[in-house]
């Protein structure tokens, strides 16, 4: 599978989310998630709107999945969608996502829909009327607010005593340059060492989108001239064509121009050719196919010019050494979901506190003359509230036992009084077991990164062996004056080939160019070692003749 994301941004995410998971308007939705309802969102973004230009509501992210997937049960494509769209998004909620297939139903993707922000579960509320300058900003004094036409006060934005919006601040992450290759290679990671997708490595020349506007067929006559361009730039690095080099800077400067660079072969060498329109670059396609084919042809053809095998076996070799050199341990499952558990738990031990003030309002209102006069009622009423005491205590030593405290009094405090006179958790209670949760969170996510695999291969030394007399072998049949080429090929192929964990990762590759490096000697190497060699036994014979005078 070829891997592929993008992100965009949403100026109305309620809308984008009709769109992708409505039945009437996309031919083929094979999975979405819940409904999302996305108002409360677009009224908040409107309301804090600060300038001319409309907020940005959410973003979407389009990512590939393979073909294959389309064949799984319906139940097991929603589990491993839900799970792509969390390591995406890096969060569980604000979002929504939908399976669909493309219009010629030739790549299964993802659309993932989600807010910067996330859902406050106790805003709060404004404790004074909040109003803005004239170029949006929160106005910090009575002269700095922006004024009506008629020299009057605008209107506050907010009033106090109203209850805030309910969300959190957008979460700058999303806007960071790194967000979304760190994201492309966690779902490189997800797919690699979840369900072993082989994660091919790109096309020189990516496609455009061809949506379902006036210039879709346009935008389709364009993307086959770029894959016909993407399959001789694929001939030429087969046969040891420096394409980065020497092709793709001239090509990509080109496209941004509107032009079309074309290969072709002059005299037996390649060279570029410019086309003004796709028409012009199909038709010199055509023109140049029966040269092109008869001597690429000819290369696939005979083994010294393909190195395919050679590449596969190496891939084998690393995949094998790896496997030897991997010491981690499988994923442990209480790691992963202690923060669900743990959220269970609090939420079990505010229940129960909030019963057991109930419980305790209604004993103490048995007091004075009506607990004399309804004396079972009273008696039945402690004991009911002695047990919800006691029952909350327990569940509240259990949730303490995972939070520190700076003082056994701190301790007791949060077991005994975790709600505010109001009955809702109090602000300390709060953002203690958020940080708790958070932390456990980050644990499970280094668990989840860290662990082997259930798919990784097992430790064995048979097949390290096998595989490396096969590398061995398939390398031995490159003749000399294609090594170059071949390391060079090798080397990228290595750079592509990952497994999840960085320092056995690092290691193996070392260990792999090595050993390419002893058993691939380049021409130049040869000479090098066939002089260091005569050298060595000119020595020899000069320290020989020596002894003999």
């Amino acid at each position: 599978m070829k891997s592929f994301a993008r992100v965009t941004k949403l100026s109305n995410i309620g809308g984008r989310a009709d769109y992708i998971t409505n039945e009437k308007k996309q031919e083929a939705i094979l999975a979405k998630s819940e409904v999302v309802d996305w108002k409360p969102y677009q009224n908040f973004e409107r309301a804090n709107q600060r300038t001319a230009t409309a907020n940005n509501e959410g973003r979407e992210m389009i990512i590939a999945l393979p073909n294959e997937w389309s064949q799984l049960p319906p139940a097991e494509l929603h589990v491993r969608a839900n799970t792509i769209a969390q390591t995406a998004v890096g969060k569980a909620t604000d979002l929504q996502w939908a399976v669909h297939w493309n219009h010629a139903r030739s790549n299964l993707h993802i659309h993932v829909i989600f807010s910067e922000r996330q859902r406050e579960k106790d805003a709060g509320r404004w404790d004074r009327d909040i109003y803005l300058t004239e170029d949006g900003k929160v106005a910090r004094r009575k002269a700095d607010r922006a004024k009506n036409p008629d020299g009057t006060d605008k209107p506050p934005v907010h009033r106090k005593g109203e209850e805030k919006g309910g969300f959190t601040a957008k979460d700058k992450t999303y806007t960071t340059k790194s967000w979304l290759a760190d994201t492309k290679e966690r779902l490189k990671q997800t797919f690699t060492e979840r369900w072993g997708v082989n994660i091919e490595k790109p096309d020189y020349l990516h496609q455009y989108h061809e949506g379902k506007g006036r210039e879709a067929p346009a935008i389709r006559h364009k993307n086959e001239v770029i894959k016909s361009v993407n399959g001789r730039l694929k001939d030429l690095a087969s046969v040891g064509f420096s394409v980065e080099k020497n092709a793709l800077p001239p090509i990509r400067a080109n496209m941004k121009n509107r032009y079309l660079l074309v290969p072709f072969l002059k005299d037996g060498q390649p060279q570029l050719r410019r086309c003004r329109t796709a028409e012009e670059a199909v038709d010199f396609l055509h023109q140049t196919k029966a040269d092109w084919s008869a001597r690429f042809d000819t290369f696939r053809q005979q083994p010294s010019f393909s190195f395919t095998a050679v590449l596969e076996a190496q891939r084998g070799y690393y995949e094998a050494l790896f496997a030897m050199k991997d010491k981690r341990k499988p994923l442990d499952q209480s790691v992963v979901t202690a923060p669900e558990r743990f959220q269970t738990a609090v939420d079990e031990f505010l229940t129960a506190k909030a019963r057991e003030r109930a419980l305790k309002s209604v004993s103490e209102g048995y007091k004075g003359l009506k607990g004399i006069l309804h004396g079972a009622e009273k008696k039945e009423a402690v004991a009911d509230y002695e047990i919800a005491r006691r029952t909350a205590d327990r569940l509240g030593e259990k949730v303490a036992e995972q939070l520190f405290f700076n003082t056994p009094y701190q301790r007791s405090q949060f077991i005994s009084f975790p709600l505010d006179c109001d009955g809702k958790p109090s602000s300390e209670t709060v953002e203690k077991c958020r940080e708790k949760k958070s932390e456990l969170e980050v644990k499970a996510r280094t668990a989840i990164e860290n662990a082997r695999p259930d798919t990784a291969l097992k430790p064995s030394p048979e097949r390290l062996e096998a595989r490396r007399s096969d590398f061995v072998a398939q390398m031995a049949k490159c003749p000399i004056e294609q090594r170059e080429a071949l390391r060079e090929l090798l080397r990228g192929n290595l750079d592509g080939l990952k497994n999840g964990n960085s320092i056995t990762d690092k290691l193996t590759k070392a260990e792999v160019e090595q050993f390419v490096r002893r058993n691939l000697p380049t021409p130049a190497e040869v000479q090098r070692q066939q002089e260091k060699e005569q050298s060595r036994n000119s020595r020899k014979k000069e320290r020989g003749r020596g002894y003999g005078e």
